[in-house]
């Protein structure tokens, strides 16, 4: 012990160079063996913003708060995650005052289980209120299972899963539905399609979502989305990502006649069969190299 301790004073000198280090390693020691984690592989995150601003014929307020618990090892992914945000918007036109308020609140929880080195199975949960959608209470619950053509130890250069899931939500609305709903339990499945080729140059990524309704196959949704990004340096990238749906499962909209305010304040979810979204950007990377768990299991 005294020689360990002095190791790191005499490692300062111009003398290393002449010491021999030998070092008898158990047999099949593992990397977890030779650290001592007090958080037992969980890692928390916590969040919080908001952003206030006030003139004298408009006002508003926005404010969103996260927690996040994951466990990740090579046997299971364990994932806990709660959101909440309010944002209020009020203008002044002389007499005349005109408000929006949309407050969100999604919680979730999935646990992924390494059956071997090709399947994976999962129970996911999730939570929504948003009124923006019309959703009061909304509480599902899903299981799926999970197939990679490719080992999932060859994950870090290329992936080709395939997914299937299924479940029941039970949904509580704030305003009667278009189709004269204020509560409903729903049954619905999907298939998903994942690929991912890693490269020294960079990466590329594509997955294909379909979903349905088990008591009206015509309520469906198409999601496909890509991401593309070429490495710069070591640390560095230039990324693309697009994402299109095609939409017809808008079970939630309101039967209530829209406002023009409704409309350019964006209280209210429109009625739409598409939708599109893309971003282009830049991406730095870091962090520790001797990370020995890499899960990306569902």
């Amino acid at each position: 012990m005294l020689k360990i301790g002095i190791l790191q004073y005499y490692s300062k000198t111009g003398f290393l160079e002449n010491m021999n280090i030998d070092i008898e390693e158990k047999d099949n020691m593992k990397a977890d063996d030779m650290t001592i984690d007090r958080w037992n592989k969980w890692v928390f995150t916590l969040e919080a913003g908001g952003e206030l601003q006030k003139e004298k014929s408009q006002s508003s307020f926005d404010l969103g708060t996260s927690v996040t618990a994951r466990k990740i090892t090579e046997e299971w992914k364990t994932s806990m995650n709660a959101y909440y945000s309010v944002e209020q918007q009020k203008f002044i036109d002389d007499d005349s005052t005109i408000q929006k308020q949309e407050h969100q609140t999604e919680a979730s929880a999935y646990f992924v289980k390494s059956l071997n080195e090709k399947w994976s199975a999962g129970i996911f949960t999730t939570y929504t209120s948003w009124n923006y959608i019309n959703t009061q209470h909304k509480t599902g619950v899903a299981a799926g299972i999970e197939y990679n053509i490719f080992p999932w130890k060859e994950c870090n250069r290329r992936v080709f899963a395939i997914q299937y899931w299924a479940g029941v939500n039970y949904i509580d609305y704030y305003e009667k539905t278009i189709y004269d709903k204020m509560n409903e339990t729903l049954f619905s499945e999907g298939l998903e399609i994942n690929i991912e080729f890693i490269q020294p140059w960079g990466e590329i990524s594509v997955g294909l979502e379909g979903r349905h309704y088990f008591h009206d196959f015509s309520k469906n949704r198409l999601t496909l989305e890509s991401d593309f990004s070429i490495r710069i340096t070591k640390n560095l990238s230039v990324y693309c990502e697009l994402q299109s749906d095609i939409v017809h499962d808008q079970l939630y909209l309101s039967s209530s006649e829209l406002s023009r305010d409704d409309i350019l304040l964006q209280r209210r979810k429109l009625a739409s069969t598409y939708e599109i979204r893309s971003e282009l950007g830049i991406r730095f990377t870091f962090g520790s190299i001797y990370n020995n768990i890499v899960n990306e299991r569902f």
